[in-house]
């Protein structure tokens, strides 16, 4: 990430986490297998954020 103003420059390197889907797969494991929690994301909310990801990508 680099951040530009009319007197700094900066750029920050921010590390993916070694388990990137962690969250996501235990929310589907607990919603699914254990079946004590509602997990957010959805096939409708995926496909969303998808189409945003695909507009912002095309512009670049």
């Amino acid at each position: 990430m680099v951040l530009r103003s009319e007197t700094k420059n900066e750029s920050i390197f921010i590390e993916n986490p070694k388990h990137i889907q962690q969250c996501h797969v235990e929310g589907m494991r607990d919603e699914l297998i254990l079946k004590n929690y509602k997990y957010s994301s959805t096939g409708a909310s995926g496909l969303h954020t998808n189409w945003i990801m695909d507009k912002i990508l095309r512009e670049h």
